[in-house]
């Protein structure tokens, strides 16, 4: 038995988050060929260190990819946008492929629901919460929800916030919602004084085997 958090938009709309082609880019270029993007995209307004590291939770990355990446999450959306897609578009030309290929389908998802596991959900589009207003949030988790209903047939009650982050609106739309359960970043295990909508988790690279 296990749970996975599912983003709805590869499974309906087959596109592929911005996080995500984030990632794909840079199995295409280095971090500083991305930084340099980015730098000339913006014209030098936003500017990423290469020296002091903005989330010492981001811990897994070098200083320059861990701040390329809290840099992105930082932008208001429109502008991360713009920038991911001008340089995503350059290298992959066909977004509904490359989905189909990164991403499980529907019917991966209902085998894996059928088998036992619990299908939760990482919001319809994988953007942080914590820089959109109550009614964005309140629309992309209901999106995110419905798809997968559609798929399983069973009501979501588990949650886990894109990139750990939230804010008060959030808390609000999940009791709103009736969710049981949702995790945050923590590496640590759970204790009884543990809210239930910001239950610890570990990351896999914590796992030391």
């Amino acid at each position: 038995m296990g749970t996975f958090f599912v983003i709805g938009a590869p499974l309906e709309a087959k596109t592929v988050p911005v996080t995500h082609k984030l990632h794909l880019l840079l199995t295409h270029k280095s971090t500083p060929e991305l930084v340099e993007l980015f730098h000339s995209f913006f014209k030098r307004h936003y500017v990423i260190s290469d020296t002091e590291r903005i989330n010492p939770k981001r811990r897994f990355d070098d200083v320059l990819t861990s701040n390329l990446k809290e840099a992105l999450i930082a932008l208001p959306v429109t502008k991360k946008d713009a920038f991911i897609e001008s340089v995503f578009t350059d290298i992959y030309k066909n977004e509904s492929e490359i989905s189909k290929k990164t991403f499980m389908s529907s019917d991966h998802l209902l085998e894996m629901h059928k088998n036992g596991m619990e299908i939760g959900s990482h919001t319809y589009s994988h953007q942080a919460l914590d820089g959109r207003d109550y009614d964005e949030q309140e629309a992309d988790i209901k999106k995110g929800v419905r798809v997968i209903h559609a798929i399983t047939g069973k009501d979501v009650s588990t949650f886990s916030y894109p990139h750990g982050r939230h804010t008060a609106d959030t808390l609000e739309i999940l009791k709103k919602m009736n969710f049981s359960v949702a995790v945050v970043l923590g590496g640590r295990s759970v204790t009884s004084q543990d809210h239930r909508f910001s239950i610890p988790r570990y990351d896999t690279n914590d796992i030391k085997l």
